[in-house]
């Protein structure tokens, strides 16, 4: 059985244009259970940019909305509370990879795949598996783009990432986050999901 993206149903409304960047990171993304994350300050305007497989995005719990409402964005982030900052703009975009970088993918994740094809014979492949298949077999990835207008962005010392209970498929997040006074790097996981402000 076929499904095209397990968390649906997904309410996209506006794409900020503060994200001009993430297109070029395809290539490094498509390594399933990691994604890049990238986190910048720009004035008053806080912005995240997450990208990786679309087989991460197994919701842990039925359907998972992204609307650009706070109640959407606290699935994805905290935020200090003191910084007031309120969700502004969220989209979530999958793409196909193209043929050259599927060759690519074969050979990074040739491990882990081959490691299943031996271990999915029987009753392990007809469930959970054939739907982890289905989707590599697509290799797309998605992109999540959102923005948040803070008030006081000099109170935004760090940011706690929800995502690894939000979607199982997550195991590790590079992430870079970025402000006019330089910027921080960390591999995120879900036993260290707090990034302190550079």
């Amino acid at each position: 059985m076929k499904r095209s993206l397990p968390l649906l149903p997904i309410i996209l409304l506006s794409t900020s244009p503060a994200f001009a960047h993430g297109g070029e990171r395809h290539a490094a993304a498509h390594v399933h259970g990691k994604a890049t994350l990238t986190l910048a300050i720009e004035n008053k305007i806080f912005s995240l940019d997450l990208l990786g497989p679309t087989a991460n995005f197994a919701a842990a719990n039925g359907d998972v909305v992204i609307d650009g409402t706070d109640a959407s964005a606290a699935q994805i982030l905290t935020l200090p509370k003191a910084a007031q900052c309120h969700a502004k703009t969220a989209s979530l975009e999958t793409k196909s990879i193209d043929a050259d970088m599927q060759d690519d993918h074969h050979h990074d994740d040739a491990d882990d795949h081959d490691h299943g094809d031996e271990h999915d014979d029987g009753d392990e492949h007809d469930d959970g598996d054939h739907d982890e298949h289905d989707a590599h077999a697509g290799h797309s990835d998605t992109e999540l783009k959102m923005s948040w207008e803070c008030k006081r962005p000099d109170k935004l010392k760090n940011v706690t990432l929800n995502i690894f209970k939000t979607w199982t498929g997550f195991s590790e997040v590079q992430t870079m986050f970025l402000t006019d006074e330089g910027a921080n790097a960390k591999i995120m996981t879900p036993s260290s999901t707090k990034i302190d402000r550079p």
